[in-house]
C-alpha cells in the first residue's frame, strides 16, 4: 500500500510556477486598468480646463467695445480689449483685459477704473494652472458703409499636467457687438 501524506519538490515547484503565471497576469491586467483610468481622468481635466478657460474668455468678451490687440483680421497669441465693467450695486468701471499664455497656465489680467480714470485697480489671475496652454485669437472684422460686425476666433489647447495624455484642443468663434 502507497499511503502518501505530503507533496513531492517537483509538485511544490508546479504549483509556485502556476500561482506566479496567475498573479503576473493578475497584476498587468490591473496595471492597464490604472493606466487607462489615469489617462481618462487626465484627459477630462484637460477638457475641464479648456472649458473653464474659454467661459471665462466669453464673458470677458461679452464687455468688449474696443480691441487693441490682436487688430482687425490677424492672429496673434495674446489678446487685450477694453470694455465696460458693471457690477450690481457698484458704479460702471472700464476695464482692460489682457490674456497671455504662460509656461504652465494663462494669465488674465484686469485693470479698471471709474469713469473718470480715477481709483486704478488691478489684478491678475493665472487659469488653467499648471496646465501647458497654448492660445490663439484671431480676430475678424468686417466694417463697411452698411454693418459692422466683429468675431474672435478663440483656439485653446490645453495640455496635460503629468504629460501622459494627448492635449485637448477647443476653438470657437465668439460674435462681439463693437463700438468705437
Amino acid at each position: 500500500m502507497n499511503t502518501r501524506k505530503a507533496f513531492t519538490l517537483i509538485e511544490i515547484t508546479i504549483g509556485v510556477a502556476l500561482a506566479s503565471l496567475l498573479l503576473v497576469g493578475t497584476l498587468t491586467l490591473m496595471r492597464s486598468g490604472m493606466k487607462g483610468t489615469s489617462s481618462a481622468l487626465s484627459h477630462q481635466e484637460n477638457m475641464e480646463a479648456a472649458y473653464i478657460l474659454m467661459r471665462q474668455i466669453e464673458y470677458d468678451l461679452s464687455k468688449a467695445t474696443y480691441f487693441e490687440y490682436p487688430k482687425n483680421n490677424v492672429s496673434d497669441k495674446n489678446a487685450k480689449w477694453f470694455g465696460m465693467l458693471r457690477e450690481p450695486g457698484k458704479e460702471p468701471r472700464k476695464t482692460t483685459y489682457m490674456y497671455s499664455s504662460m509656461v504652465e497656465g494663462v494669465d488674465r489680467k484686469l485693470e479698471d477704473s471709474k469713469l473718470d480714470g480715477t481709483d486704478p485697480n488691478s489684478k491678475s489671475v493665472l487659469l488653467a494652472k499648471e496646465h501647458p496652454v497654448k492660445l490663439q485669437f484671431t480676430h475678424y472684422a468686417s466694417e463697411t458703409a452698411d454693418f459692422n460686425k466683429h468675431a474672435l476666433w478663440v483656439e485653446i489647447e490645453v495640455g496635460s499636467i503629468k504629460g501622459n495624455v494627448a492635449s485637448f484642443t477647443l476653438s470657437r468663434l465668439i460674435e462681439l457687438k463693437k463700438s468705437n
